[in-house]
């Protein structure tokens, strides 16, 4: 084999080599790629299915305002004052949309406890016979979406706080008639874990 063959049998294994780690360098780029692709497209999906939760249920919350508000005000809520009694009897009149009942209301065995929001806790309304408000409470709202939950309903009520259950004593205030809801005070207010979160409205 004379020089220049061993020369072009050289260059040829060479440039054969050179072009393999081309394709391994584009190999390792074109993964890239697509990993920074599918953990964007995992950001957004979680993004738009929490927009599409809390969503959800803050528009569950204006119904829950709007049919409470007319069935006191004929007289259904009037006389009601222990929470469940009221959250049941407010179940049965269509105040809660269906989609909040682990049961449909014609079903006897419907209880409080059967009012569900998106995050699987219990909802309840109650009106106190004489006073001039109502009372909706949200249990098990993530701190994750609480926050963000909280911001878009705080306008349909008059008073907001987190941290009680159907009394507000212990409560965070959030909101009350004499100061509006900023975004420090829901940032504080909706803790590590599961928030209990209670709006109060006028009737």
């Amino acid at each position: 084999m004379n020089r220049n063959a061993v020369f072009t049998k050289y260059h040829a294994i060479k440039q054969r080599k050179s072009q393999a780690g081309v394709s391994l360098i584009e190999l390792s780029i074109a993964l890239a790629i697509i990993a920074v692709i599918t953990i964007t497209g995992i950001i957004f999906a979680t993004d738009a299915l929490k927009e599409s939760r809390i969503g959800s249920e803050a528009a569950r919350v204006n119904s829950i305002v709007m049919k409470s508000r007319a069935a006191f005000q004929n007289r259904a809520l009037a006389n009601l004052s222990v929470a469940a009694t009221t959250t049941l009897d407010a179940a049965r009149l269509g105040v809660f949309p269906s989609d909040m009942l682990d049961k449909p209301i014609t079903d006897t065995s419907l209880v409080a406890t059967d009012v569900k929001n998106r995050w699987g806790g219990n909802v309840q309304i109650f009106s106190n016979p004489g006073l001039s408000v109502m009372t909706l409470v949200y249990n098990d709202i993530p701190q994750s979406d609480c926050i963000e939950f909280v911001n878009r309903v705080s306008s349909l009520f008059s008073y907001v706080s987190s941290g009680a259950t159907v009394s507000t004593t212990g409560a965070t205030a959030i909101k009350t008639p004499l100061s509006d809801a900023s975004a420090a005070n829901i940032q504080t207010a909706c803790q590590t874990g599961d928030n209990v979160v209670t709006f109060a409205y006028s009737k």
